[in-house]
């Protein structure tokens, strides 16, 4: 925060980037408008790593709603058949 900026003066202009407005806060009354604005090209490491994670999640839906479709006792999961539950 600039907290070292509360009561300067503090002015407000109208611009454009893109064909699209823009409203800069200057300190100095004689901003004259010009913006050089940079934004990065690349993701950013969190960036790259939450699409890699949101990539994972949807291949693990998409295997889930296949394995959901299969059912009967070759689909059982389970080696130890203790666990199974017969119905009669």
């Amino acid at each position: 925060m600039e907290v070292n900026l509360a009561g300067e003066t503090a002015y407000v202009f109208k611009t454009e980037y893109n064909g699209k407005p823009v409203y800069v806060i200057s300190l100095d009354e004689e901003f004259n408008g010009e913006l050089k604005v940079t934004q990065p090209e690349v993701n950013s490491d969190l960036e790259a790593r939450v699409e890699a994670l949101e990539k994972e999640v949807f291949k693990a839906c998409k295997s889930e709603i296949k394995d959901d479709k299969r059912s009967g006792p070759a689909e059982i999961r389970t080696q130890d058949l203790r666990r199974v539950k017969a119905t009669s």
